[in-house]
């Protein structure tokens, strides 16, 4: 007897248990907590665990199948199944059930009928058979796992088909899959006892477990193909596999002469794809069988049935839950064989490492080649034979090859992880799986026909194989049920029925849409009201059902006109559709012109089409050339709407067409082109108010209403519009609630303006309008607050968030105390959407208007950047504060960018010559120069800003000089290039070509030649010219009266004629302004000399020498020898002194000329 070992673990630390003995511990927990904190026990405790678990995953197997089974309904396959256990014996059930069932084979059948003949043959009862198989599997594919990795993988493996969407799915069915699942793992379990230990019993209830499965399903042959495969390669052809091999093929061939038996059409459908075999090799994940909703909105169609809201999350995940699982069980297998193949494996329990790569290679077989060869079969023989379901037992060996993979992995903690995830994943699969209806829902389709159908009501199901279920549903009333046959004997039946008035019931699942679609047009055409609603289900198709009653409109038509609606519903339609897809290829292609002339072709075909109706509008409205037809095609549109009557409003079942809907909207379309194209108020109130009297509570209507009445200035009737359209529906009114609030904001009523666009921004958060009108109306008000409480409402949504902002800014903008709000503001905005020119450029206004002039330049450059068009300007701002900055190399930079956009820019020319003068990069800055005046006048802009830096402390006369030139040479008449070129001239003493230059400004601008004339004078004065440089100088003074270098040169001028009262009088008020230079005070001494005002010229010269201590040594005492206290010797001496120092002696100074003065002034 083996030695107890081991301690019972969690249900994470299953996987890690350790050897303590010859035998492996054969325990399972009590529960999940217990299995989570379990001791080492005995052995007899250790198995009584084992078995309260197992129990515990049976009747949460049963659980799981038996929820919600009622409202499971029976469709065609299950049908197949109960409509016969009605019949006399065993035999005549089987017998009967054959032809229909291609595939069908007697154990299961022979179990349900004796099952419903002795519990009864309702539908739970029936299914619960199903359910109990699929329980009883569960102990076995855990004896499987157990006896080929361990306990722990036998738990895993167990409870993954316990949780299994896709067994707990088959577990309720009313069909052989349940059964076939506990004989395959019975043959699997079985199988695995045999390679390990054979004894004679094992052998017995081993071929036993492979009989009742093939004779189950066919296709449970595949199972012992995979186990055959598996002995030829591991085991070779011994003794033990000859006899495996002998015993089951005599077992199997009766099976096969029952395959001879069967007949039955093979469909015409194409093989699978390759990718396809996936689905049945993994039918858990990668929506091999269930298949759930996209979505649980369904605006607009009445469906019954859908799932619980709280599943959403689920249903938008299940995809990568999917996926996921499909990834995780690959895994699971790669880690396994590279455990068990390429690396030692840890101990496991009761299992040599031979034994258990023995096992791996067995489940591998198990798993992969059912599903190969049932694909193979599927292109030699019957394509449709291939399906996921049939199949599904190769998942059990996953489950188990997932189980010892687990099993193997050595940390503790990546062991729980694992398991938590594999958990996570299924659960995910279960819920969807038990909380929703998974077949087609024919118990809650006719339980609504049985409500509300008489007995005269003629039920019609679309399909051969519907018509049965509906009937086996509808079995307990006088209901009979007709089939048609086709979309046209369908139609012909609806106008019998209808001629008839009774009521019509059409019951069809979504597959065959390609009959009821055309019908439903069909009956919109006819002018025919009908009732719809759709049967949600998860795997299988819903179901659509239709109601016409006798209040449907019905009016009897000849033959001749049923059948011109019925081709024009069908054919036409189709017709249309292939040329709208045509026309769209076309207008891909660029050949508008060809893709209008289909168009039309099928509107005047299919003019009811609303695809076609709005292709061919959005085409006239492309080309002004067409666009004058649409009103014709929009009257064209209406008259054929209601020709016969006006159509039945739109209803809230969703029609292949509605005319109602489509004659709305002709004419929304015509009353908005009379407003916005033909500016015809009246005409299009007069078409509104046909619309309202059509549909009273249309809301578009009424919101074109208003706008025509705000087109024709009657603003009250316009309010009264819009409210009504927002009364009837205000979640598709959202363009009257703007227009409502500027309306209030005309009449003056702010209040009511701001209320009205705060209500449309709760409905329509990112509607563009209402966020600025709300903003404006509480400005208005005097609200600042609230108007920026506003702006940080929206300032996250992107398309509202700009016109909130632009809005805000102009308001704020005009108030300057409001500028640091705005700057808030901006920075606020700025967070969320950094590059917005606007902003950027708003941000730079008020960072120049605090002195931050660099950081004002980044923003202004940044936006206009982003937009060259808008804010090109924001260029010069830019470089004006980088200017202000002193940052020359950044302004040189930001001018050459700024240039590139804008190359003939004067400021930025000018900019970009003084940055680069400012670095002393001369040579760049004549390039740019140069570059800018062969671009045009913008060179100008350049040149003064070169001539204001040589002018300064950088005076380079020779560079004015080649600059001037070139100004000159190309702009001759430029005054003020003239007047720079004498000025340098002058100063490379070339007086002539100066004087020159001088002349031929002032003749160019004398108008403007206020600072020419200075110096042309002081040069003529220089030449000796004194008359004429009076002449200048003069003109200069009518420009500049307060020059005082036009003042001191006309006083030098007059002294030099010897004109001394005039002189003095010129000084004297060029000494009276106070950017006079001191040496003035010695030429008005002088002049005051010879005018003999001595007491002024001795306070002149002063004061001169005062100031100029140079001119006092030379001529202070001179003076004084000869004015102010006259001594004729003195005052030869120090002319002498001054002659020798070769210092000029003024001609007022000379002896002579006191002399003379003495003479003419005794």
């Amino acid at each position: 007897m083996p030695e107890i070992q081991g301690q019972t673990p969690n249900f994470l630390q299953l996987l890690h248990s350790k050897r303590t003995g010859h035998a492996e511990i054969r325990c399972l927990s009590l529960n999940f907590l217990q299995l989570l904190h379990s001791k080492r026990t005995g052995h007899v405790e250790i198995r009584c665990l084992s078995l309260n678990f197992v129990i515990l995953l049976m009747l949460a197997g049963f659980a799981l199948r038996a929820y919600n089974l009622p409202a499971q309904s029976v469709w065609y396959d299950e049908w197949i199944s109960v409509s016969h256990t009605g019949d006399p014996d065993v035999a005549t059930c089987i017998r009967t059930q054959k032809p229909a069932n291609w595939n069908m084979v007697p154990v299961y059948y022979a179990l349900q009928y004796f099952w419903a003949n002795s519990v009864g043959d309702s539908i739970v009862t029936v299914r619960l058979l199903s359910v109990l198989f699929s329980v009883l599997t569960i102990p076995l594919l855990y004896l499987a796992g157990r006896t080929l990795f361990g306990r722990h993988a036998g738990l895993i493996a167990a409870l993954c088909f316990t949780l299994s969407g896709v067994h707990i799915y088959q577990g309720q069915e009313i069909r052989n899959y349940a059964l076939t699942m506990l004989f395959s793992a019975a043959s699997l379990y079985t199988f695995a006892m045999l390679i390990q230990r054979p004894t004679r019993t094992g052998w017995i209830l081993h071929c036993a477990a492979n009989v009742l499965l093939i004779w189950t399903h066919l296709f449970g042959c595949f199972l012992l193909v995979a186990q055959g495969l598996f002995l030829l390669f591991a085991r070779r052809l011994r003794k033990p596999t000859v006899a495996w091999f002998v015993a089951n093929g005599l077992l199997v061939l009766p099976s096969f002469l029952w395959i001879r038996t069967i007949k039955g059409s093979t469909p015409d459908i194409l093989p699978p794809a390759p990718w396809q075999f996936v689905n049945n090799a993994v039918a858990d994940c990668w929506s091999g069988m269930l298949y759930y909703p996209i979505s649980l909105d369904w605006t607009g169609l009445h469906v019954e049935n859908l799932p619980p809201r709280w599943t959403k999350p689920f249903i938008d995940t299940y995809v990568y839950a999917d996926n996921l699982l499909l990834v995780f069980f690959l895994l699971c297998v790669a880690y396994l064989g590279f455990r068990l193949l390429w690396r030692t494996p840890a101990a496991m329990p009761d299992a040599t490492e031979s034994s258990r790569r023995e096992g791996f290679w067995l489940l591998l077989s198990c798993w992969l080649v059912p599903p190969l060869v049932l694909f193979a079969l599927a292109w030699i023989w019957r394509p449709d034979c291939f399906s996921p379901k049939y199949t599904t037992y190769s998942s059990l060996s996953l489950y188990v090859l997932a189980g010892g993979a687990l099993a193997q992995i050595p940390k503790a903690l990546w062991r729980r992880a694992a398991v938590l995830v594999l958990l996570a994943l299924f659960a995910h699969r279960t819920v969807l799986t038990v909380t929703e209806n998974q077949r087609t829902d024919w118990q809650s389709a006719t339980r609504h026909v049985r409500e509300l159908a008489g007995n005269d009501d003629v039920v019609l199901v679309i399909g051969d194989v519907q018509a049965p279920v509906c009937q086996y549903h509808l079995r307990e009333t006088s209901l009979s049920v007709r089939r048609p046959l086709t979309y046209d004997d369908l139609c012909m039946q609806t106008e019998e029925i209808l001629g008839q008035h009774k009521v019509l019931w059409l019951l069809s699942i979504v597959f065959h849409n390609d009959v009821f679609e055309p019908w439903e047009r069909y009956l919109c055409l006819r002018r025919i009201a009908f009732d719809k609603r759709m049967y949600w289900s998860a795997q299988l198709p819903m179901l659509v059902v239709y109601r016409i009653g006798p209040d449907s409109g019905h009016t009897p038509v000849a033959e001749e006109a049923a059948a011109s609606i019925r081709r024009n519903a069908s054919a036409d339609y189709e017709d249309t559709r292939k040329a709208v897809t045509d026309a769209r290829a076309l207008l891909s292609a660029g050949q508008r012109r060809h893709a209008l002339e289909i168009v039309r072709a099928a509107f005047e075909r299919t003019p009811w089409d609303s695809e076609i109706f709005g292709l061919y509008l959005t085409l006239l409205e492309q080309d002004p050339n067409t666009s004058g037809e649409i009103p014709e095609v929009l009257r064209r549109t209406i008259a054929y709407l209601t020709k016969d009557g006006l159509p039945p409003l739109p209803s809230k079942d969703r029609k292949a067409i509605d005319l109602g809907v489509l004659l709305l909207d002709a004419y929304d379309r015509a009353v908005g082109w009379h407003i916005w194209n033909d500016k015809d108020p009246n005409a299009a109130l007069d078409l509104a108010r046909i619309e309202l009297a059509y549909a009273p509570d249309h809301a578009p209507a009424h919101a074109n209403a208003g706008q025509a009445h705000v087109l024709k200035g009657d603003r009250v009737r316009a309010i009264e519009s819009f409210q009504r359209a927002i009364a009837i529906d205000p979640q598709k009114s959202g363009a009257c609630y703007a227009s409502l609030a500027r309306l209030f904001a005309l009449e003056g009523d702010f209040q009511r303006a701001a209320e009205t666009a705060r209500q449309g921004l709760r409905r329509y958060p990112d509607a563009p309008a209402l966020a600025p009108l709300l903003i404006e109306n509480l400005a208005r008000m005097g609200d600042v607050e609230g108007a920026i409480s506003a702006f940080r409402s929206v300032v996250t949504k992107p398309k509202v968030a700009e016109a909130a902002y632009d809005t805000l800014a102009v308001t704020l903008q005009a108030n300057p105390a409001h500028r640091d709000m705005l700057f808030d503001a901006t920075r606020i905005f700025m967070k969320k959407h950094p590059d917005h020119p606007g902003a950027l450029a708003r941000l730079g206004e008020a960072l120049s208007a605090r002195g931050d002039s660099r950081q004002a330049a980044a923003a202004y450059a940044r936006a206009a950047e982003l937009d060259p068009d808008r804010f090109g300007w924001c260029f010069l701002r830019a470089a004006e504060n980088l200017a202000t900055a002193k940052a020359w190399a950044r302004l040189a930079n930001l001018c050459r960018t700024g240039l590139k956009k804008q190359p003939e820019s004067a400021p930025l020319n000018g900019f970009l010559v003084q940055s680069l003068a400012m670095q002393d990069k001369m040579g760049e800055a004549l390039k740019a120069f140069e570059t800018a005046l062969r671009a045009g006048p913008a060179g100008l802009a350049a040149y003064d800003s070169l001539i204001g830096i040589l002018s300064g402390d950088r005076y380079d006369p020779d560079t004015i000089i080649k600059t001037s030139r070139l100004v000159v040479e190309r702009y001759p008449k430029n005054a003020k290039a003239h007047r720079e070129l004498g000025i340098a001239l002058r100063a490379k003493g070339d007086r002539g070509g100066a004087l020159s230059a001088l002349r031929t400004s002032v003749e160019l601008d004398p108008a403007d030649s206020r600072w020419t004339y200075g110096a042309l004078a002081s040069l003529l004065l220089e030449e000796g010219d004194a008359q004429a440089a009076l002449d200048a100088a003069t003109r200069g003074l009518a420009l500049l009266p307060a020059d005082p270098l036009l003042l001191q040169t006309k006083g030098l001028a007059h002294r030099a004629l010897r004109q001394y009262g005039e002189a003095v009088a010129s000084l004297r008020q060029c000494v009276e302004q106070k950017q006079a230079a001191v040496s003035v005070y010695w030429d008005l001494a002088l002049a005051q000399t010879a005018a003999h005002d001595n007491t002024g010229a001795i306070e002149s010269a002063h004061r001169v020498f005062d100031g100029d201590p140079g001119l006092a040594a030379s001529y202070r005492a001179l003076f004084d020898a000869v004015v102010a206290n006259p001594d004729p010797m003195r005052a030869e001496n120090e002319r002498a002194r001054l002659r020798a120092e070769r210092i000029a002696i003024p001609h007022e100074l000379c002896a002579t000329n006191v002399r003379e003065t003495r003479q003419a002034n005794p």
